[in-house]
């Protein structure tokens, strides 16, 4: 979306640099993986050893219960 608006901005050397860090940004980004961020592994850990979320746990077998009702269901 930022792109876009960008695209109309009047400013074009402004424009040319902010939609370069833009692309730089993205690169970036593609390289990530959840493993690469700290704060997503505590948050997948609090989920699953402190609150109780998780494939086995009864959210994800609800979960899976429910997929199996919307798959019966076509």
């Amino acid at each position: 979306m930022r792109i876009r608006t960008l695209e109309k901005k009047k400013d074009r050397r402004g424009r040319e640099v902010e939609l370069a860090a833009l692309q730089r940004l993205s690169e970036l980004a593609d390289n990530l993986t959840e493993a690469d961020s700290a704060k997503f592994a505590a948050l997948v850990r609090q989920l699953r050893d402190e609150i109780g979320v998780g494939s086995g746990s009864e959210a994800g077998q609800d979960r899976r219960r429910v997929a199996g009702l919307r798959l019966a269901a076509r």
